[in-house]
Parts: structure tokens; C-alpha cells; sequence
């Protein structure tokens, strides 16, 4: 039979291994949360810095697109201009693309007043209008101010 002392000693070391083993739970889960939190904390911050960079991402496409707006209307009114200085340049393809090669474009359209493409320097674009598409209606303001 056993001694009091070895019954004892048997449940405190059972008792010792089974708060031992209750403690590294409890650290395991104190840490899961602890860990968690963090990564949240990390998910949150890098989502607020790519909603920031983002936001940047759009106010620069606006003003690249501003500007961009602007420099076609500035390449339309030169086209013009050069136009009103050479008005037998208007059906001449060859001239159209020595003018275009100047003024680095791709392309010049030359409209009627009805906003259709009557010139230039692919004829395969000949008949398209304003209302061909969202890059031609961009241009559709200039049959407003014909003259400003």
C-alpha cells in the first residue's frame, strides 16, 4: 500500500502538470488574441494608407486629365490656326500629316459644322461625328464656340 506522503506527492505532481497545462493554454489563447489584434491593427492601418493613396491615385488622374483636355484643345486650335493660314492644307492628306508630324499628333480630323469628319489625315475616319463615341465627344463644345 502507499504512503500517505507518495498519494500526496502523486496528486501534487498531477495537479502541478494539470495547472501547468491549464497555464499554457491560457498563455496560447492570451497570445492568439494578442497576435490578433495585431493584425487587425496592421489590416486597418494598410487599408487607411491605401484609401489614402487611392484618394491621391484619383486627384492626380483629374488633373492629368485636366491638363490632357487642355493641351487637345490647345493641338485643336493650333490645327486650326494653321488652317485658316493654309485653307488648301483643309483637303490635303499629305500636307494634314506634315502639319500633324509639327505638332506631334497622331491624327488631325477636319469637321463640318454638323460635327462629322469630312477631312484629315486617315480618310478611313471620314463620316464619323461627334457622336461616334466618348473620345470624339469631346470635341463637340468646339461646334458651340465655332468662333471664341
Amino acid at each position: 500500500m502507499k504512503s500517505l506522503k507518495q498519494i500526496i506527492n502523486r496528486y501534487i505532481r498531477s495537479a502541478a502538470i494539470v495547472m501547468a497545462l491549464v497555464i499554457l493554454v491560457v498563455i496560447a489563447f492570451a497570445e492568439i488574441l494578442i497576435e490578433q489584434g495585431r493584425v487587425e491593427d496592421t489590416a486597418a492601418g494598410t487599408f487607411v494608407r491605401l484609401e489614402q493613396i487611392i484618394e491621391e491615385n484619383e486627384n492626380e488622374l483629374k488633373r492629368i486629365k485636366e491638363e490632357y483636355d487642355k493641351t487637345c484643345l490647345h493641338d485643336a486650335e493650333a490645327v486650326a490656326f494653321l488652317l485658316q493660314k493654309d485653307p488648301e492644307a483643309t483637303n490635303d492628306t499629305l500636307k494634314l500629316k506634315k502639319y500633324a508630324d509639327i505638332l506631334e499628333l497622331d491624327e488631325i480630323h477636319i469637321f463640318d459644322e454638323t460635327g462629322t469628319i469630312v477631312s484629315g489625315t486617315d480618310p478611313k475616319y471620314y463620316g464619323y461625328s461627334f457622336s461616334s463615341g466618348e473620345q470624339m465627344a469631346f470635341f463637340a463644345p468646339m461646334l458651340a464656340d465655332a468662333h471664341g
